[in-house]
């Protein structure tokens, strides 16, 4: 039975993550457990915060690109985390309340009917969604890009742009992807990825693709949409994160001719706290009269003169957080994965196999051919809701046709791959999130999770 809140609410009542049953273990979650939320951190901030004679200013309208203190503040944080020899200027960033606000508000500044959409296969499946409320129509207007270990696959990406460039001719000649007005500038190409720590897959994008992929967008005029939120979230000492592309961009960036073809969207959710709401993204500087920032702030000049920086609020409680020196301590105490992938290693049946993530929060886990995971998810789903013990499940066979077998139920879940996926080319493969539960629950789920594939797979 689940605990109620106040003798009242359910989880499902106050987060987007609904516990109902405190002993069912969903990896599906990809935010940061409970009991780690720095809920005292931000006790002290506002106290620190508000001790100040000028706490107003927290609680008035906040600059159009966000407070300059926190914005200097932040930006000497990052160039010390990132320590990549490119330092963060403040004049490059702009904040946001969050990376799916981002990602929404870029792709309708930057991008009209005429744009064609790429997206790395497979991806973090709410940037789909998002493109299908913005109104692009996934199985005709959004490309995908193939994958692999090292990210996206460069070769393919180069022949799917000279593929539609050479369908839509028009991209050609129509002034609006001309560089002469940064306020009616749009991009012939919209490419979003996850270059470092990738949502679904965990892979890192080599440095020798980043300069490849820099290079196709100054050549095919493609705005490179980089989710960089899982950066910080490196647990292997040996492994060196290549340099951001956005860095890689600005160290040389020619302030004469160049427009900038890369956004870094950025968020605190996986870092500290998602209901914090708060995020920047870092492109070229607003300083110029024809630059991205510059774009972000004229062409939302209404709704930023209207309302200010996004969560102005949480900026000024996020300048004390920095300041004090938390937010380095709290990053450096996130889990790692290594409880997860050495039970995988100890109890995964033979046909599985997945690669251990250097950072951020997911394993992408592949088994046999024959087994459908989203429809394993679903039978999983409904034996939880209508307490079934055992379920009968279809393995796919190509000689024989749908073999069922019958299968224990386990309070466990997982999240299918092909929901991170436009091309459906990922049925047999599932993702987990190691980031929500303590560290014997994780054991726990995963021996759960082994016992259900062994099931399946064996015999």
């Amino acid at each position: 039975m689940e605990n109620l809140i106040n003798g009242k609410y359910t989880y499902g009542d106050k987060t987007l993550f609904p516990t109902n049953d405190p002993d069912f273990i969903s990896f599906e979650y990809g935010t940061p457990e409970n009991k780690l939320l720095p809920s005292d951190i931000i006790t002290v901030a506002t106290k620190h915060k508000f001790e100040s004679p000028f706490a107003f200013t927290t609680l008035q309208y906040g600059p159009s690109l966000g407070d300059l203190e926190f914005r200097e503040v932040l930006s000497t944080f990052l160039t010390e985390e990132y320590n990549d020899g490119v330092p963060v200027l403040p004049q490059h960033l702009s904040i946001s309340n969050g990376a799916s606000q981002s990602l929404f508000n870029i792709i309708s500044l930057f991008t009209d009917r005429e744009t064609k959409f790429l997206i790395e296969d497979p991806t973090y499946f709410l940037a789909i969604k998002i493109f299908e409320d913005l109104g692009v129509n996934i199985e005709k207007d959004l490309h995908s890009v193939l994958t692999d270990e090292g990210g996206i696959v460069i070769e393919n990406l180069d022949s799917k742009l000279k593929e539609l460039t050479k369908l839509n001719p028009n991209l050609l000649n129509l002034k609006k992807f001309s560089k002469t007005d940064s306020k009616k500038k749009k991009f012939k190409f919209f490419l979003y990825l996850v270059p470092t720590f990738s949502n679904p897959t965990g892979s890192t994008l080599n440095l020798q693709r980043r300069l490849q992929l820099l290079k196709l967008a100054k050549q095919f005029d493609l705005l490179i949409f980089c989710d960089d939120v899982y950066n910080f979230l490196s647990f292997d000492e040996n492994f060196k994160i290549p340099k951001r592309l956005i860095a890689l961009e600005l160290e040389n960036f020619n302030a004469e001719v160049e427009f900038g073809n890369v956004i870094s969207n950025c968020s605190f959710s996986k870092i500290f706290a998602p209901g914090f709401r708060l995020g920047w993204v870092e492109a070229s500087s607003f300083k110029s009269s024809f630059r991205i920032i510059t774009k972000i702030l004229n062409a939302f000049s209404g709704i930023l003169y209207s309302g200010g920086c996004p969560n102005h609020f949480a900026t000024g409680l996020m300048t004390s957080i920095i300041q004090l020196g938390f937010l380095k301590t709290y990053i450096e105490n996130l889990k790692s994965c290594d409880v997860c992938c050495d039970a995988l290693l100890k109890y995964l049946p033979a046909g599985c196999s997945f690669v251990k993530p250097k950072g951020g929060f997911f394993i992408w886990l592949s088994l046999p051919n024959f087994v459908d995971t989203t429809q394993l998810f679903l039978d999983l789903k409904n034996a939880s809701l209508n307490n079934i013990e055992i379920f009968n499940f279809k393995l796919k066979c190509e000689i024989e046709g749908n073999i069922d077998k019958l299968v224990k139920f386990e309070k466990v879940s997982f999240a299918p791959a092909n929901t991170f996926s436009v091309s459906k080319k990922f049925g047999n493969c599932l993702r987990l999130s190691f980031a929500f539960y303590s560290e014997d629950q994780l054991l726990l789920g995963i021996v759960r999770l082994c016992n259900l594939l062994k099931c399946i797979i064996e015999n």
